[in-house]
């Protein structure tokens, strides 16, 4: 759906582009059908199906004229077929487009988190230290201030190797460990450190906007206590802090 209306949007200099999201029920069973449709500069339909191939475009100046690699719809389609779905096109020169895609589901009952889950407090890190592996400068801020919020003394290094350095330099009771930097990755980063057998090892975290089962399965096994997505929230810290630096941990590293 972002691919679409990715496509909606550049392709269209005038009018409008539009979304809609229906879905049809069948007991436990139903079809989710999403549109969208724009005012743009429209697909001939001798080219329906070409859009659809890899590294293909409609029209042969489209790529000069708004770049891309033609690779998106291909994808699209992949991803439709995989969810045993259908992906169509409308589309008329000058007029605009219209692709719907048409998903089976299955339907469950709905479960409220948010009453379920006890919110959390915010977590002391007083007297903690907390070592930020980030090569990109804004995510740093950004985590940065929230750690310096709860408490927590810091400090910032860009790639995984100066991590492993630090760590042997001074304690430190976690590790924001991203997963892609440049010289070395947070991967490689965490079994290095991991492997150093350090008498009081710090907790490492992985940070990733990787949102894939398997790319936080593969930290873990790395050494990875807990893997949180990006853009990292305040309270996503806390919740990982609170299963990862027990009470007991942080009261013996505030007196270490």
């Amino acid at each position: 759906m972002q691919n679409l209306l990715s496509n909606a949007v550049k392709f269209t200099h005038q009018g409008s582009v539009g979304l809609s999201i229906e879905l049809t029920e069948r007991e436990h069973h139903g079809e989710l059908t999403i549109q969208v449709s724009d005012t743009g500069i429209g697909i001939s339909e001798d080219k329906h199906s070409a859009v659809f191939d890899p590294f293909s475009q409609a029209e042969g100046d489209t790529t000069r004229r708004f770049g891309g690699t033609g690779l998106g719809l291909s994808i699209t389609r992949d991803l439709v077929k995989a969810m045993n779905g259908t992906i169509d096109l409308a589309s008329t020169i000058g007029e605009g487009s219209q692709f719907t895609i048409v998903l089976p589901v299955i339907l469950t009952d709905a479960i409220d988190h948010a009453t379920q889950e006890q919110e959390l407090p915010e977590f002391d890190g007083s007297g903690l230290w907390a070592l930020i592996a980030e090569d990109t400068r804004v995510n740093a801020v950004v985590l940065g201030k929230f750690l310096a919020n709860k408490g927590f003394d810091y400090e910032v290094v860009e790639n995984g190797q100066l991590a492993i350095e630090k760590v042997q330099q001074r304690h430190f009771d976690c590790v924001l460990m991203d997963n892609h930097m440049p010289e070395m990755d947070g991967l490689e980063a965490t079994r290095a450190i991991t492997s150093l057998n350090l008498d009081n090892p710090p907790i490492i975290i992985g940070c990733t906007a990787d949102a894939f089962e398997q790319t936080r399965q593969q930290m873990m096994s790395e050494g990875c206590a807990e893997v949180i997505t990006k853009p990292v929230s305040s309270a996503q810290l806390d919740k990982v802090f609170h299963a990862t630096l027990t009470p007991n941990r942080a009261n013996s590293a505030k007196q270490a």
